[in-house]
């Protein structure tokens, strides 16, 4: 294959820190949770240490169990399908 022939990405449509922080944080989601850990644990390895000692209330109504939940669902969205907006973009 002539590389010639290969399109580039424009330098714009690269993940800025951020957003390549945040995929690797979902790639990081979907393989724990396929190893059966909890969205506790997650919270805890992602997101922050204290999770560890809530209590089961403090737990339900935390905003790291709701980030964990938002989460869980882009990066779902994102494997079933989502990345090829981002291919598409090439």
């Amino acid at each position: 294959m002539h590389l010639g022939r290969l399109r580039q990405r424009p330098v714009s449509l690269d993940p800025g820190p951020s957003e390549r922080w945040r995929l690797v944080q979902w790639l990081r989601l979907l393989d724990a949770l396929h190893e059966g850990v909890s969205a506790r644990e997650l919270a805890v390895d992602l997101i922050a240490r204290d999770a560890r000692h809530y209590s089961a209330a403090e737990w339900d109504g935390s905003s790291e169990r709701k980030r964990i939940g938002r989460w869980h669902r882009h990066a779902l969205a994102v494997r079933d399908g989502g990345y090829r907006r981002l291919l598409n973009a090439i």
